[in-house]
């Protein structure tokens, strides 16, 4: 029989959601440094950010840009230490795609 759980225990915030979020904060800083601006996904299928461009006159371009935002104490690097290797689920792949515009997938 399994033990009964504490209830003064409550939900415990981890590094790997710290990083997530930090991860997150950066893409979302760079995109706004640029002048564009974007939408957070709250519902996480496989896709993090919604960019939305603007031509050098100011106005709005019709297309958008999704980000793919992963985060990681300890960077996976490869071929002289220059290449990023992530692990990601064939499912994601197969979704991003699938998609009409571009999905950025960026690695922190």
């Amino acid at each position: 029989m399994p033990a009964t759980p504490d209830p003064r225990r409550r939900k415990i915030r981890t590094r790997q959601h710290i990083i997530v979020d930090l991860g997150v904060n950066y893409v979302e800083r760079q995109i706004l440094l640029a002048g564009y601006t974007l939408e957070r996904i709250t519902r996480d299928y496989g896709l993090d950010l919604n960019m939305t461009t603007f031509g050098s006159d100011g106005q709005i371009e019709s297309e958008m840009v999704w980000f793919q935002v992963k985060a990681t104490d300890n960077l996976q690097l490869v071929a002289d230490e220059t290449i990023v290797t992530v692990r990601i689920e064939s499912a994601d792949l197969r979704y991003w795609l699938m998609q009409l515009m571009p999905v950025i997938f960026s690695s922190l």
